[in-house]
This record gives C-alpha cells, structure tokens and sequence, in this order.
C-alpha cells in the first residue's frame, strides 16, 4: 500500500502556509470528533486525515484534548463576532435583537455544533478547562456582550431599573436557549430550518422584552408594558 501523501512540503514553510496547515488541522479534528465522537477518535486517525505527522498535534496542541480546546476556540469566535451585531443596538434596539437572536440560535442548533456539545459535556468531568472554556463561549461571552449593551445609557432608561443588565443578560439567554433547545441536543427533534428558527427567535425576544422593558415603555409588540 502506498505511503500516505503528507501536506508538508520541503523547507521552512512562510508564516501564511503554517496559519493555513493549522486551520486545516483544526477543522478536520472538529470534522471528526463530531462523525465518531471525541472518545473515539485517535490521535493517529487525526493526524492521519489532516496529513500531518502526529508529532505536530502534540507540538501545536500539547495533545488530543488541547486540539479540542482548539476546536471549542473556533466555535467561539464565530459566536462572539454575531455579538457584534448588538453594536448597531441603538434605536432600532428591539429588531437588532431579534436578528442577533435568530443568528445566534442558527448557529447554536447546528448538528455540528450540537455533535462538539455533546462531545464537550461527555468528556467535561476530565477536561474541566475545556469544558470552562465551552461554557465561556457559547453563554458567558455572549452574556457579557449582551450586558454591556443593556448598560448602555441610550438603552438603560428603556429597561427595568429594578432588575441588573447581567441578570438581563441572562435572562435574555435563558429564554431563547428554551426546551426547544434541550430537545434538539437530546436528539428528540429534527434540526430546524431558518424560517423556524427565525420564529422561535422572535417569539423568545418578544416574550423577554414584555418582562424586561421598563414599565410604561411601548415596544414594537404594539402595546404598552
């Protein structure tokens, strides 16, 4: 049988090709953990599907789990960049939301995505950091995002003094993030389209604004809170 082809090529490769090598890597263990599970995957299959030499794996990632602690940061920075969408949150507040809703709740319910949580949670009780690292991305980042637009003072007088901007914050999550969602990652349900998404976004959005607008403040709902 022929040796496997390597993708590295002679010589000291420019800073470009070793960022290109990495990603490429890095995508195709995030492929497989998710196809076969984390457990189950080698560290020789990895390597093996991304033609490079084990070696590189645990020179770049220290090992299995440092590559998936990898694969957790690239997850995360497409979440973080749809917070800045909330940026725009001025007034047009209400809308904004919703489209951020809708964005972050597509790609939270991703079967690929849904597969890497899964696999994060089966193997969080001996990766811990991983699994912090998980948690940080998908809701506490995204929480403090949406905090620091709450607490903005444009925003902060249409919202309950009462109530703190984090605790919002949270709430804001936990409502989208409903029993709709735990039925997706128990794999009770089948994966939703964008029009369904789109409206299970909306209704959650509208539910926490009837909650979280100050009293006497009209919403776009069209009544008075």
């Amino acid at each position: 049988m022929p040796a496997t082809r390597s993708i590295v090529t002679a010589g000291r490769p420019t800073l470009a090709e070793a960022k290109r090598r990495v990603t490429h890597l890095v995508d195709v263990a995030e492929r497989l953990f998710v196809e076969r599970g984390y457990d189950t995957c080698s560290i020789e299959t990895i390597a093996r599907e991304a033609q490079v030499a084990g070696r590189t794996i645990y020179a770049k990632f220290g090992g299995k789990a440092g590559l998936l602690a990898a694969v957790v940061e690239k997850r995360s920075r497409t979440l973080i960049e749809r917070t800045r969408k909330l940026d725009e949150a001025d007034a047009n507040f209400e809308s904004v939301l919703r489209e951020f809703a809708v964005d972050y709740l597509w790609e939270t319910t991703r079967p690929a995505a849904l597969a890497l949580r899964r696999a994060v949670v089966a193997e969080s009780t001996r990766l811990p950091e991983v699994a912090a690292a998980f948690h940080s991305a998908v809701t506490g980042q995204v929480r403090e995002a949406l905090a620091r637009q709450f607490a903005r003072p444009g925003l902060r007088v249409r919202l309950r003094r009462d109530v703190d901007t984090e605790y919002l914050a949270g709430q804001c999550l936990n409502t989208m993030l409903s029993h709709e969602y735990a039925a997706l990652f128990f794999g009770l349900r089948r994966s939703p389209t964008r029009a369904e998404i789109t409206r299970w976004a909306h209704q959650a959005i509208d539910l926490f604004l009837q909650g979280a607008l100050a009293p006497h403040r009209t919403s776009s709902l069209g009544r008075s809170l």
